[in-house]
């Protein structure tokens, strides 16, 4: 082989070996780029999602015990006696019970800020049911929260379908998103941690 044919191979493979490095720079800056947007979407809107919904769910469920066992407990033959009693701890626990309501409403009111100012973080695959959420919330504060609300006609409401505090598929839904994104997270993470192994080798 002649001189110049081994210069020219040296440069060819000098070149190749460039391209493979800006190419291999390249596609570590992105997964570094998209590792970060993962992690700022589980702290900034997954994670907290999870924990409001969990909170609705454990609240949602304290309400519904409650009022199961109200009706055994208070719909009994009560001696005359009792009954004035019996009227103040049936009222004290329906107030209970709506308390355990507000704070679901509270908690939901919560989640749509979060939605609000955390959209650029919701995946596409989200969207819709963080729009039927906000739909949800919305109607609650209108029809329930409203004196005018409160007195609309029951066929319209009927018509309307009932908008309601909590649903446990929303929280299966958001977990199972959560879940996701720790997976890819994990996926990302280590060719960044192998490459940063190979840099310090060098």
């Amino acid at each position: 082989m002649t001189f110049e044919a081994v210069v020219f191979v040296a440069l060819v493979s000098g070149l190749i070996g460039a391209l493979i490095g800006v190419f291999a720079n390249f596609a570590l800056d992105t997964r570094r780029a998209e590792r970060e947007r993962v992690i700022s979407a589980m702290r900034e809107f997954y994670g907290p999602m999870v924990q409001l919904l969990s909170e609705c769910q454990l609240l949602s469920e304290i309400r519904e015990r409650l009022m199961k066992v109200y009706p055994d407990h208070f719909n009994q033959p009560w001696h005359d006696s009792a009954m004035e009693l019996v009227r103040s701890e049936a009222d004290a626990t329906l107030k209970t019970a709506n308390r355990y309501t507000e704070l679901t409403f509270e908690r939901l009111g919560e989640i749509a800020k979060l939605a609000g100012s955390h959209r650029h973080l919701i995946d596409t695959d989200d969207l819709a049911l963080v729009r039927t959420m906000g739909e949800h919330y919305t109607r609650l504060c209108v029809e329930y929260e409203t004196d005018h609300g409160k007195r609309m006609a029951a066929e319209i409401k009927m018509t309307l379908g009932s908008p309601v505090f909590f649903d446990s598929r929303w929280l299966a839904h958001f977990e199972g998103a959560f879940g996701r994104k720790q997976q890819r997270l994990r996926q990302l993470i280590w060719p960044i941690q192998h490459a940063r192994v190979l840099e310090g080798l060098r």
